[in-house]
C-alpha cells in the first residue's frame, strides 16, 4: 500500500487519547478491506469453537486493531499478542488493562526467538513480515506455536521485487526498520509450505476496486489532514457522502478474484 496512511497522521493522538483510538479502530474496521477480511475470517473460523478454551496469537499487533476485533468477535477467548515496538506494547497494554480485559495479554517480544510449543488455535499476522529480517524463522516459529490443525491468517504487501533487491527504510509509525516491501504470491505461499503448513489458500486483495476504496477512505483523507487540520471540519460530510461508494467497492473487491493486487491474504492450516 502507499506509504502515506491514516496511522502516520494520528500516531501520537492515538497513543494519548482513548476516544481517538476507539474512533480510529472503528473507522479502519469499517472501511479498510484487510480488516474487513480478517474479521470475516475470524467469524468463520470461530464457529463451532469453544471460546473459553480457545487461544489466539496476534503477532505484530501495532495499534491493536486485530486484538480489538478478536475480542469483539470472541470475548471469552484467551488472546496473546507480541510486538517489537515498546511504544506499541505500552499503548496497547494501557488500553487493554487487566481489570477490563483479563484475557488479553501483550508483551514486547521478537517472533524470530519466540517459542510457542503448540499453544495456539489461531494466529493472526498483518504486515508482520515487512519488519522481520529472518522471515523463514518467523514463519517457522508461528507454525510451531500453533496446535495441530491450527490456523494462520496472514496479510502482507505484494511486491514484484525480491526482498533483497530493496534498500532498507524506517517506519516512522512504529519506529521499526522495514526490511522488505512485500512478496510475490508464489514466494510467500512456498515459504508457508516449507515451514510445514499442509494447506495454504491465498488471494490478492486491494485490487482496482479495493485500492480505490482505500484511496477514498484513507489515502486522500490522510493526505488532506496532513496538509491542514481544517479538513476535520468537512471530513464527516465527506465520508458520509462517499460511504455508499466505498462500501460497494470494498464489497466487490472481497467477492471477486484478482489476478493482481496491492496485498496478499493467506489462510494456512497446520
Amino acid at each position: 500500500m502507499p506509504s502515506s496512511c491514516l496511522e502516520e497522521r494520528l500516531t501520537n493522538t492515538l497513543i494519548k487519547n482513548r476516544i481517538y483510538r476507539f474512533l480510529f479502530i472503528l473507522y479502519t474496521g469499517i472501511f479498510d478491506i484487510k480488516n474487513l477480511i480478517i474479521k470475516r475470517e475470524i467469524r468463520k473460523w470461530s464457529k463451532n469453537k469453544n471460546p473459553k478454551t480457545t487461544k489466539i496469537f496476534d503477532i505484530g499487533f501495532g495499534f491493536g486493531q486485530q486484538l480489538q476485533y478478536i475480542y469483539n468477535i470472541i470475548p471469552d477467548a484467551n488472546i496473546f499478542g507480541i510486538d517489537l515496538s515498546e511504544r506499541a506494547v505500552a499503548c496497547v497494554n494501557s488500553h487493554f488493562n487487566f481489570k477490563k480485559y483479563p484475557k488479553i495479554y501483550c508483551k514486547q517480544e521478537d517472533i524470530t526467538t519466540f517459542e510457542g510449543n503448540e499453544t495456539f488455535d489461531l494466529a493472526v499476522a498483518v504486515n508482520l513480515l515487512n519488519y522481520v529480517e529472518s522471515d523463514d524463522k518467523a514463519i517457522k516459529n508461528i507454525y510451531d506455536a500453533l496446535k495441530p490443525k491450527g490456523t494462520l491468517l496472514l496479510v502482507n504487501h505484494y511486491s514484484q521485487k525480491e526482498s533483497n533487491d530493496i534498500k532498507k527504510s524506517f517506519d516512522d509509525i512504529h519506529l521499526l526498520p522495514i526490511v522488505r516491501n512485500g512478496y510475490t504470491m508464489p514466494t510467500l505461499r512456498d515459504k508457508l509450505k516449507e515451514a510445514g503448513f499442509s494447506t495454504v489458500k491465498c488471494r490478492y486483495i486491494y485490487g482496482n476496486t479495493g485500492f480505490w476504496a482505500w484511496k477514498l477512505a484513507i489515502g486522500l483523507p490522510s493526505k488532506w489532514l496532513k496538509n491542514s487540520n481544517l479538513f476535520l471540519l468537512v471530513f464527516p460530510f465527506y465520508i458520509l457522502f462517499l460511504s455508499p461508494l466505498i462500501f460497494f467497492l470494498n464489497f466487490y473487491d472481497m467477492q471477486i478474484g484478482h489476478t493482481a493486487g496491492h496485498s496478499i491474504f493467506l489462510k494456512a492450516e497446520k
